[in-house]
């Protein structure tokens, strides 16, 4: 027996959430979910599976206005990545298509305004399970995930790329920061704290947008207190917690990182446990040619070593630097689900223009001319 249910007040489903029992993406955390409502988009919901009485499957979502159509997607927007839906590990195996099929027609009757379910950056699967969103049509993203497993030895990782070249630059830069004065690398404990860590991380990225071109994603009050309180928030525990990483030189931020720790259910054998890097920016001033950014990455996958974590992963995107270090390419995933009829030229827009950036940025020749021709109009404009 099956059953679904549109939570339109999204603190009626909070309680179906466990942390410990429960696989989910960083942005499908309950968490997550609360205080974006609460602090960004106060229009959200959550779609729920039950099988048997029980919960097998929550969906949060936001809705956004977007070209004069109201859009479902997961909360967080651009934000979200590598994204999953909150499964329940004893009715996981047992959800299937038509599970789906129904889930989406709940949506459609309890929000008929909806014209387009847009579930962009999903994972094939996560800690063991697979996603049974993927049911619906779907493409393969543009931009990957990259991860870099962790053995018992800080070695083995460096050993991948450059180990040699990795140590002297991380020795020399440490010398440099020696000479500016004292440095050290903490993680931001308490409101104000990691208030103050953002706001850093905050000034270094709108700094380096604005000399790059491009338009800051971070920008907006409500956005910004958001991710304070997300990272500040008592609900964090050992397991699962979002911590900002603050590399200081001489009294003064010179890089930060934003990352998400998370844990297989209880009770999962073998257990997996790892991070993800969901943000991060470094100072450009005079210590920028000691590379605080890459020296503040080495030291914190030295630490997720020590910490006995299984994986690194530096999120999506394609960068150089993330190559480095990692050895796994997790592919991405795109849903484009027209909900009425004036829904599906907009899915059919997404999917074609998902398609066209995927070819070309899988286009060795044609990708790198690209990222040329963009970086000359952003230097002119």
């Amino acid at each position: 027996m099956i059953r679904t249910v549109c939570y339109s007040d999204i603190h009626e489903a909070l309680p179906l959430w466990s942390n410990d029992k429960t696989v989910h993406g960083i942005a499908q955390s309950a968490l997550w979910t609360r205080l974006w409502q609460q602090n960004v988009n106060p229009d959200c919901l959550v779609l729920a599976l039950f099988i048997d009485d029980s919960p097998a499957l929550l969906l949060p979502l936001e809705v956004i206005k977007q070209n004069h159509k109201h859009v479902a997607r997961f909360a967080g927007g651009s934000h979200a990545n590598c994204n999953f839906p909150v499964l329940f590990p004893t009715f996981a195996q047992h959800i299937s298509k038509d599970h789906i099929t129904a889930l989406i027609a709940c949506l459609k009757e309890a929000r008929p305004d909806i014209t387009l379910l847009s579930l962009t950056r999903q994972m094939q699967s996560w800690l063991g399970y697979n996603n049974p969103l993927l049911s619906l049509p779907h493409q393969r993203n543009p931009n990957p995930a990259l991860i870099a497993t962790l053995p018992d030895n800080f070695d083995s990782v460096l050993e991948r790329s450059n180990a040699s070249r990795k140590r002297k630059k991380h020795r020399q830069h440490a010398r440099r920061y020696d000479e500016t004065g004292a440095w050290r690398i903490y993680t931001a404990e308490g409101d104000a704290e990691n208030s103050a860590a953002f706001n850093d991380f905050y000034a270094m990225k709108s700094q380096r947008f604005a000399k790059q071109g491009i338009a800051n994603s971070f920008t907006g009050d409500d956005l910004n207190r958001f991710f304070q309180k997300l990272f500040a928030a008592p609900e964090n525990d050992t397991r699962r917690q979002y911590r900002l990483h603050v590399l200081e030189v001489a009294g003064k931020p010179r890089a930060v990182i934003g990352c998400a720790y998370w844990q297989s259910p209880d009770g999962q054998t073998p257990l997996q446990r790892g991070l993800t890097v969901e943000f991060g920016a470094f100072a450009d001033d005079d210590l920028v040619t000691a590379s605080p950014g890459d020296f503040l990455f080495y030291e914190a996958i030295a630490g997720a070593i020590d910490d006995k974590l299984d994986y690194f992963s530096f999120g999506i995107g394609e960068e150089k630097y993330k190559r480095d270090w990692c050895d796994i390419e997790q592919p991405l995933y795109d849903s484009h689900i027209a909900l009425t009829f004036k829904g599906r030229l907009s899915a059919t827009f997404n999917q074609l223009r998902s398609g066209l950036v995927y070819r070309i940025k899988t286009n060795k020749h044609l990708w790198p001319l690209v990222k040329k021709l963009r970086s000359k109009l952003r230097r002119s404009t």
